[in-house]
This record gives C-alpha cells, sequence and structure tokens, in this order.
C-alpha cells in the first residue's frame, strides 16, 4: 500500500479549532515528553492529543505475523536475517505506513484539529485535511556520514520513495539541524521554503554549576557504548595520558568492560543525577560513530562544558569548532586525542570554551524550539495560535 496524494479541500483546518495532535512512535529518547511539556507550557489554551504508533500498532497482536508477507515481497529474503532486520523492514514498509495512516484516522476523533504535529520520519501521519508538520533529527540518506554498521545495506530505493512521500505531503518539515534540513530540502526534493531548522532542547535538567570542576577531567553520557564511539574514546584516553597525567575519564550511561589509570565506570544514574557529573567535568566527550544529532550535546551546553563530538550528523551545529569545543571525522582516534588535549591543556582555555557552549544554550530549549514550530505552522493556518 502506497500513501495516496492528498487532496487538499479549502480551509484545511477549522477555524474554530484548539487541538493538536502529536503523533510519536515511542519516546523518541524522551524527546516526546519533553515536546508534549513546553507544548502544554507554551500553548495552555490549546488541546494535546497524543497518538502514540508504536503501542496503537502493538495492541493488535496479529499485525506482526500479517506484515511477514508484505515483507517477503517488498523487501526479499533479507528482511528476515535476524529478528533486528524484521523490526527495523517493519516499519519501513509501505505496509506499515498504510496501517498507520489507519490508526490516525481512526483515532482523530471529532473535534476539530489545528495542525498535526509527527516527530520522527519514519511514517506517514498526514490527515488529508488537515494542515501537518514533521519534527524529525535524521533521513536515511544520513547515514553516509556515519561509519556505523558500515556492511549494513544502504537505505532500500522503496523506503527513500515513501520518506520523499512523506516531506511532500507535509506542509512543513522542521529538524533539528541545519545538515539534515540541507538534506530533506535538496537530496529529498523538499525545499528550502518548507523546511526549517528549529533546534532541540535538553531532556534532562541541568544547572550550571562550575565551582567544582576538576580542571582535566572528561565525561563521557551515553547508553550504547559502541555506537557512541566508547572504544575510540578508551583508545585516545590513553595517549591523551600520556601527555596528561592527571587526566580522568568518567563513564555515564552503560558499564562496559574497561579499566586503566584515570577511569571511572559509573554506569546507568536517574536523570536528575546527570547535571551532577557534567558539573565536575572540564570537558564533555561522545565521539559517536551514528548520531543524528546529541540530545546530551545540548545539555552540555546548559552546563557550561567544553565539548568534543565527532562529524556524524548535526554535531556542528552545537559544536562551534575552536569556540565552544572541537569536532573531529568519525572514528579518528589521533584526531579525537589531540582535541581533547587542546581542551584540557590549558584550563583557562577549557573554562572560555565553557562559557563558549552556555552562551549558546538559550537558543537551545524546548520552550524555543516549540515556539518557533508553531511560529512557522501559523503561516499555513487560518487562524492565529495563541
Amino acid at each position: 500500500m502506497v500513501p495516496h496524494e492528498r487532496v487538499s479541500p479549502s480551509p484545511r483546518s477549522d477555524t474554530n479549532a484548539k487541538r493538536i495532535l502529536l503523533i510519536q512512535s515511542g519516546s523518541f529518547s524522551l524527546i516526546n515528553a519533553s515536546i508534549l511539556s513546553a507544548l502544554t507550557r507554551q500553548y495552555p489554551s490549546l488541546e494535546i492529543d497524543v497518538i502514540d504508533i508504536v503501542k496503537e500498532f502493538e495492541t493488535v497482536k496479529w499485525r506482526k505475523i500479517a506484515a511477514l508477507p508484505h515483507l517477503l515481497l517488498e523487501r526479499g529474503p533479507q528482511a528476515f536475517v535476524s529478528s533486528r532486520a524484521i523490526r527495523f523492514h517493519t516499519v519501513r514498509s509501505a505496509w506499515y505506513v498504510g496501517i498507520v495512516r489507519e490508526i490516525v484516522e481512526r483515532r482523530r476523533g471529532n473535534a476539530p484539529i489545528l495542525f498535526t504535529l509527527q516527530t520522527q520520519s519514519l511514517c506517514d501521519a498526514s490527515l488529508d485535511d488537515v494542515p501537518h508538520c514533521i519534527y524529525t533529527d535524521f533521513a536515511a540518506l544520513g547515514r553516509r556520514w556515519s561509519s556505523w554498521r558500515a556492511d549494513d545495506p544502504p537505505p532500500h530505493p522503496r523506503w527513500l520513495a515513501l520518506e520523499r512521500q512523506f516531506y511532500e505531503r507535509a506542509d512543513r518539515v522542521f529538524t533539528f539541524g541545519s545538515r539534515v534540513r540541507d538534506l530533506i530540502a535538496h537530496e529529498y526534493g523538499a525545499g528550502a521554503e518548507k523546511v526549517r531548522c528549529v533546534g532541540a532542547g535538553p531532556n534532562a535538567e541541568i544547572r550550571r554549576d562550575r565551582s567544582n570542576v576538576r580542571p582535566r577531567s572528561i565525561l563521557f553520557i551515553g547508553v550504547e557504548w559502541e555506537r557512541k564511539g566508547g572504544p575510540e574514546l578508551v583508545e585516545a584516553f590513553g595517549r591523551v595520558r600520556a601527555a596528561l597525567p592527571d587526566a580522568t575519564l568518567t563513564i555515564v550511561g552503560c558499564a562496559p568492560r574497561v579499566s586503566g589509570p584515570g577511569i571511572e565506570v559509573v554506569g546507568r544514574q536517574p536523570p536528575a543525577k546527570i547535571s551532577d557529573f557534567f558539573a565536575r567535568a572540564a570537558c564533555f566527550c561522545m565521539p559517536s560513530r551514528l548520531e543524528p544529532f546529541g540530545i546530551v550535546y545540548v545539555e552540555a551546553l546548559h552546563a557550561g562544558t567544553a565539548i568534543v563530538a565527532s562529524d556524524c550528523g548535526d554535531q556542528r551545529d552545537v559544536v562551534r569548532d575552536g569556540e565552544n569545543g572541537f569536532v573531529v571525522p568519525v572514528g579518528d582516534v589521533a584526531a579525537l586525542a589531540e582535541a581533547l588535549i587542546d581542551v584540557l591543556a590549558d584550563p583557562e582555555r577549557s573554562a572560555a570554551m565553557g562559557a563558549a557552549s552556555a552562551a549558546l544554550a538559550p537558543h537551545f530549549t524546548w520552550d524555543a524550539t516549540v515556539k518557533r514550530i508553531v511560529s512557522e505552522m501559523a503561516e499555513v493556518l487560518p487562524v492565529a495560535v495563541r
């Protein structure tokens, strides 16, 4: 089932509408909850209804079985090499896209809808008679910026065709960063007039407290150790210690089996404690191999910490090279070690970079992001949003 072309009646949004449909696929790493909170806070007169596609899909048990013949037809035997492959290809099939549209249509209700806001570009959650926008951090063609699972096949042509249709059907496409914005606008053909970069915000509550900074301390926060570049960081840290024997590395969010002088593995921590780790760090480093944007970099901005990141997505929007940190090539251990030494060797330089991070933080909040989205959507709505 391929999404049909939108027929746009006029007007496409009721002038009495005070309701937004927020369509999401799971938690989106806590991002969806942050967006909902910001929408509720900024626009208390609006009713926000949430449709979680993942939950809705899984409530009907036969759907996973029903997907299998469609996967075989659309993707062939490669879709069945592992349970991960089945999950991956199911949500990237035309059949699934059709199911999503059925779910949204069924759940729309009778009350007028101002517009629909879909997070992530993994489906088409639009309604034919309602203005629609997508807010996403990634598009499949962005995989080429990454070294993660380099042996994975390139994006399937059928999926790329579906993605293009998602963007065509949307009235606006909002991105976390400018690199993905340009990708969708130009390589997917959505057009610069439709695609806007609106930023993102922190998911953890971060306070800026630099009174207890450990001058040569590096902080890593991430759950997926290998994808987030943990092994490369540990290798680079060995070179950092050779140059700066008092350097330390604190690993938060996961518990890899690594050890060595100056390395502390803390493991998973509640979000409320994350700010404490930032407060002690002179530098935050997560040299990911695949990272569309990286909300944790935004949290480092709010903490007032220098940042070293890898160039695998939209990191340059958050990390201004040479100003509040450095962006290094993906997987380049030598460049990573050099950047870390550059930040840590001079405490005054790392403090100045941290101050530059803090100066960028006000741009990256969920309230500011939501205001940009609603402001842009106002251009396609028949009424003002208050």
